[in-house]
């Protein structure tokens, strides 16, 4: 699916939560004047309906296009494009997308290819690139659990120290009346992530605040480090710098005379870091994962990666060779006592294509269909080389769930294609029966995906278009658990 690695900050954490940013990349082929403009058009996949905008420009060398999916915020993602007579093609070679068509007048007639294929109708709605969008393309989307004033509780910011040169600057929620409350702060998933976890115009953590508050709980949500207001540098960050972040705040805010007891609320990623950080901090009152993995973070990836091929449209045999071939590509970056990055790169570009290799012709046809898929590969590659995702890579939880003394809940989507249940529900449940936590339980709520929307399919292309939030079964059973374990 479209995702975007610099153009939007949205798009990095839409694939994890942990998933592929595809490179941008530009190109300037053959020149025809003739589709030069603003097209725009619907593209109805299984997930439902994606705007797609094209903008074709003149330029010294011939044209140049870039390509925005509305409902996902992509914002505009460089393509190749070619015309001849009146065919007209868009290639986007990281993510496999081709569109391929006709033009006649101000229509494009064609067929869009990822995976499978899909017809696409666009519609010049301008002679000019750089107009404005018209019509329901430019609509808000709606967003109907966003709190809204007057607010039965108030918000104060705080500020935490970490470490020397991070500051971590957030907002903490607190309820009516003068308390000691029980609190939660709130641990992102993956990602430069801000403090409200803004996806796609879900204020994830907002919502999560509110309800919490409604039922006496505070909690402390925060921007990461070297994100919004917090200083520090997220790029050279891994887990434990973000374990130690989220420990900061427990800390500050068990000093608080306002506060009764603390607790961690960690979702995605965040379901690594809340275990870590309370093995570490003595001062953690209870511990609740939300779609938090429960295997080694290499073993997540490649299985994300085919459930998410799968979700696209690519057959289960071709998601599969897929996600083996991102398996044998990262596998060097998930041993941190391998070598150099060029070390590891070149023993992963070297595994993965002896995985393709192995394939039958047909099977590998159809994955790659007949392309170079070394962009992609290398695309993988820059993306796991960061600190950020390679600590990813190496993480067990493992240990850390079966060190946990205080209570603790998971909760789990079915429909999750970034952490499926099947994979870590199962690890999860086993480590906290071998923990010396009083207290223990494993949740999987039906049809929701890996944000606990209501979902169809799961795919990350839904997100943006469902208007739920979190389901409120969801953030009741949550607080009434935290409430339980607080009294």
């Amino acid at each position: 699916m479209l995702r975007a690695s610099d153009s939007h900050p949205d798009m990095r954490r839409l694939l994890l939560t942990f998933a592929l940013p595809f490179l941008l990349a530009s190109s300037t082929l053959a020149q025809s004047a003739e589709p030069v403009g603003l097209w725009v058009g619907p593209l109805n996949t299984p997930g439902g309906t994606l705007t797609m905008v094209f903008r074709v420009s003149p330029g010294p060398d011939g044209l140049a296009a870039t390509m925005e999916v509305v409902e996902q915020q992509t914002g505009a993602l460089a393509v190749d494009v070619s015309a001849s007579g009146d065919s007209l093609q868009f290639a986007f070679a990281p993510a496999r997308i081709e569109i391929a068509g006709v033009v006649s007048g101000d229509t494009f007639t064609g067929t869009f290819t990822q995976g499978g294929d899909l017809p696409l109708v666009l519609t010049r709605q301008s002679a000019d690139p750089e107009a404005a969008l018209s019509g329901d393309a430019v609509e808000p989307p709606n967003r109907p659990q966003t709190p809204q004033p007057p607010f039965p509780y108030r918000e104060e910011t705080v500020r935490v120290e970490s470490e020397p040169g991070v500051t971590i600057e957030g907002t903490l929620t607190l309820p009516e009346g003068d308390g000691p409350f029980p609190a939660a702060v709130l641990i992102p998933g993956s990602g430069p992530q801000d403090r409200d976890w803004d996806i796609a115009d879900h204020q994830i953590a907002v919502v999560w605040a509110d309800w919490l508050a409604r039922a006496g709980i505070a909690s402390y949500r925060f921007d990461e480090r070297g994100v919004g207001a917090s200083t520090g540098d997220w790029a050279s960050a891994g887990i434990p710098d973000f374990a130690l972040d989220a420990g900061a705040a427990v800390q500050h805010l068990s000093t608080r005379s306002d506060i009764a007891s603390v607790g961690v609320v960690g979702h995605s990623e965040g379901g690594y870091i809340a275990p870590r950080v309370a093995t570490t901090i003595p001062d953690v009152a209870f511990v609740v994962t939300l779609a938090g993995p429960g295997v080694l973070g290499a073993e997540v990836y490649a299985e994300q990666h085919r459930l998410l091929a799968m979700a696209e449209g690519l057959a289960e045999a071709p998601a599969g060779l897929y996600s083996e071939m991102v398996a044998a590509l990262v596998a060097p970056y998930a041993d941190p006592e391998r070598a150099d990055d060029d070390t590891r790169r070149a023993e992963g570009l070297a595994a993965a294509r002896a995985v393709l290799d192995a394939a039958d012709d047909a099977l590998r046809f159809a994955y790659t269909r007949g392309q170079d898929v070394t962009p992609t590969m290398n695309a993988i590659l820059d993306f796991v080389a960061t600190p950020a995702i390679g600590s990813f890579l190496v993480f067990d939880p493992r240990p850390d769930l079966e060190a946990l003394a205080v209570p603790t809940l998971a909760v789990f989507a079915e429909r999750d294609l970034q952490v499926p249940p099947a994979q870590s529900a199962g690890a999860v449940r086993d480590a906290l029966a071998a923990s010396r936590a009083p207290s223990h339980a494993v949740l999987t709520f039906a049809n929701l995906n890996h944000l606990f929307q209501p979902t169809q399919t799961g795919a990350i292309a839904e997100y943006a278009q469902i208007e739920t939030t979190v389901n409120e079964e969801v953030l009741e059973a949550v607080t009434r658990w935290i409430a339980a374990q607080t009294d």
